[in-house]
């Protein structure tokens, strides 16, 4: 954790970003401009661990903020109990500190509603507004499941919160008001602010790309199976046609993060692959003018991102599939709120097939 915090003296618009995927920076970026913070006295909350916190760390100038403060994340299943109660442990302390030395931001950002560490981050900072960012497309679920919370009124009731409340330190209240900062159509509801936005100053300083068409296509992989929304099998049978439909090109798969190296080598195999890694995300190597001239995937954020961002010179294809494959009813709900999404995106560069 950075020691030297910036105390902010409150006359410059001022936030708190927790960062928690990579991927989030280009809505830092935006949401900076778009509320006119003094970033160098702003200050980013990064919980990001491995590969993703190195991209992190060469990526980005910590010169240009107030300070950046690396906080620990935990997972139960993965780490056992022992390193979990020593990672929340280590995050108070965290928090504790920040809450100390950083007097005061306007703003806390953030992206994931309604996690342990996302509740408890609001209700102990010291700020004015909090503002949900874009997470991928998981906006529009978060819009619907505060928009219940909002309605029902209900309390927050488990024993696994009981737990984290009582155990664990936790403040898990959810905010009485959010602002919605997204490219997305949201649920709404009668509490909330809304602030829609096209990634206008990302746009703006993009580099120029040449309008020169590539034969490689780069087939954004999506973590359907991890994430349990559809099973391997009819995963793979999916790449297997989507790799048939673009024959004529020569296609590169890059794994989502979260995807299993298990996985990927199948996949490689059975659909005759050719697999490329990449520490960045697809828009921010695309905002330093590398990557493609045109990407494949499924429902993913990125395709949003990257017609919003880049127009025509970077042409996306977008594979719509059977919803009845989808296992539950839930993801089932969010695909097609999803797909219909990018109905009004289709042009001669946005493109929808069904396989």
């Amino acid at each position: 954790m950075k020691e030297n915090f910036i105390k902010t003296v409150g006359h410059k618009k001022t936030g708190f970003f927790l960062i928690t995927a990579m991927h989030q920076l280009i809505n830092v970026f935006e949401a900076s401009d778009y509320f006119s913070l003094e970033t160098k006295e702003s200050h980013l909350l990064v919980m990001l661990e491995g590969p993703e916190k190195f991209a992190f760390q060469t990526y980005l100038d910590p010169r240009d903020w107030g300070s950046v403060v690396y906080m620990p994340r935990w997972h139960l299943k993965k780490y056992g109990y022992l390193r979990y109660i020593e990672s929340v442990k280590l995050f108070h302390i965290c928090v504790e500190k920040i809450n100390r030395e950083i007097l005061f931001c306007d703003f806390l950002f953030y992206c994931q509603y309604d996690l342990d560490y996302s509740n408890h981050l609001a209700n102990v900072l010291k700020y004015n507004k909090a503002v949900l960012l874009d997470e991928g497309n998981g906006s529009i679920k978060y819009s619907e499941l505060r928009a219940n919370h909002i309605r029902t009124n209900r309390k927050q009731r488990s024993y696994s919160r009981i737990i984290k409340k009582y155990l664990l330190r936790f403040k898990l209240s959810r905010p009485k008001t959010l602002t919605f900062f997204s490219t997305y159509e949201l649920f709404s509801n009668p509490v909330d602010e809304f602030v829609s936005h096209n990634y206008a100053y990302i746009g703006s300083k993009r580099v120029n790309r040449q309008l020169v068409r590539e034969e490689k296509v780069v087939f954004l992989g999506a973590p359907l199976v991890v994430s349990g929304i559809v099973d391997e099998e009819y995963y793979i049978s999916l790449v297997s046609k989507v790799v048939h439909l673009f024959r004529d090109a020569k296609v590169v798969y890059r794994p989502h993060r979260n995807e299993s190296p298990d996985l990927v080598n199948r996949l490689a195999l059975r659909c005759a692959l050719i697999v490329e890694r990449s520490i960045y995300p697809i828009e921010l190597e695309l905002l330093k003018g590398g990557g493609p001239n045109e990407v494949i995937s499924f429902y993913s954020a990125a395709l949003n991102n990257i017609n919003l961002i880049f127009g025509p010179s970077v042409h996306c294809n977008c594979i719509e599939f059977n919803f009845d494959n989808i296992l539950t009813n839930r993801d089932r709900k969010q695909a097609i709120d999803v797909y219909g999404s990018y109905k009004r995106l289709e042009s001669e560069y946005f493109k929808i097939y069904r396989v």
